[in-house]
């Protein structure tokens, strides 16, 4: 592990005594852009997430920069970074009890450190000797560690991993013929699994237990390439549609649209999809990250933009809310993390 020195744009002094109001329908308004990271990584970051204490933020570095890096928050400062990656990483997260930083990578490899920069276990084969085949972004740690979900580039999957028995369970039958598995989001303890699938764009909810889907959720048009999320609660579903930019939510138990998010900017030649949506902890809020430069905060129910933030830099690509919904936290094109919030 190397300690980083890198230049931090702070807006607000964080070094005092923090204070952050929880962020909610009323007050979202209010969110500023906080903070930002900048200087440390040198590509996109597509990965980020927060540790289930609140205290940590890890992201992942694409294209050329293959590093994993971890942020003490919220003085968003450097705690370290974790260069061992030969490709590009495809996600990240923590451990349950936020000791453990955990990386996924296009090399095949699962890599799992402790706090200190100590790796403690490089995986790249299931229980079975078979290959970890990650050569995508459709992949995702469950929050609480004990599961990794994704897809290939060969249409093969959606696969769930299990990282304390290694064994792997390919989820593709659930799918009902569809065809192949697309954006893919997986929830907080690892029990259900949310898969766009075929040119259709229809959702399946998969219990990882059964392996059954329990919701078939049909968007009225295909969301094409766009991202999904689950809310905490596993109540609803979010996903982009690649092409409008729309964002549809589903109630999952009646397998209903409950809401069509308009706002991000029409993605017709292919340069502004959305990449990032997120749930906040108590489900009333989703805020999504698109290449039109924008960050949008919205209220799930009534479908309402509540708030939108022209980010600086070549484009928001995700994005991650802290567990005590009074920060969130977006990943850019330029290798920017920006924090925001009330202060």
């Amino acid at each position: 592990m190397k300690r980083l020195t890198i230049s931090l744009v702070l807006l607000f002094c964080f070094f005092g005594v923090e204070s952050f109001a929880q962020i909610s329908a009323t007050n979202a308004h209010n969110v500023k852009l906080l903070t930002q990271i900048k200087g440390g990584h040198t590509g996109p970051v597509f990965s980020i997430a927060y540790s289930t204490n609140g205290k940590l933020l890890v992201t992942g570095g694409s294209a050329e920069d293959h590093s994993v890096r971890v942020w003490d928050m919220p003085s968003t400062t450097p705690h370290g970074v974790w260069t061992e990656n030969q490709k590009q990483v495809a996600a990240v997260g923590f451990s349950f009890d936020s000791t453990k930083v955990l990386s996924a990578g296009y090399d095949g490899t699962i890599r799992v450190w402790d706090l200190q920069g100590k790796l403690i276990t490089s995986i790249n084969q299931t229980a079975d000797k078979a290959p970890l085949s990650i050569t995508n972004l459709l992949s995702a740690f469950s929050a609480d560690g004990t599961k990794f979900a994704y897809s290939n580039d060969m249409g093969e999957g959606p696969f769930v991993f299990d990282m304390n028995s290694h064994k792997q369970i390919n989820f593709n039958s659930a799918l009902a013929g569809s065809g192949s598995p697309g954006s893919i989001a997986i929830n907080s303890n690892g029990s259900k699994l949310a898969v766009v699938a075929g040119e259709t764009g229809t959702i399946y909810v998969i219990d990882t237990g059964s392996g059954k889907a329990t919701a078939v959720l049909k968007p009225a048009n295909s969301p094409g390439g766009g991202v999904i999320t689950i809310s905490k609660d596993n109540s609803m579903i979010a996903v982009s549609n690649d092409a409008t930019s729309h964002i549809l939510i589903f109630d999952v138990a009646s397998q209903k649209q409950t809401a069509e998010l308009k706002g991000h900017r029409e993605n017709s030649n292919g340069t502004f999809s959305v990449m990032g949506v997120a749930f906040s902890p108590d489900g009333k809020l989703l805020t999504s990250a698109s290449y039109d430069k924008s960050v949008r905060i919205w209220d799930t129910v009534s479908g309402k933009q509540l708030a939108v933030f022209e980010a600086a830099g070549k484009g928001p690509c995700g994005v991650a809310w802290s567990p005590d919904q009074t920060l969130f936290a977006t990943a850019d094109l330029s290798g920017t993390i920006s924090v925001w919030g009330i202060h």
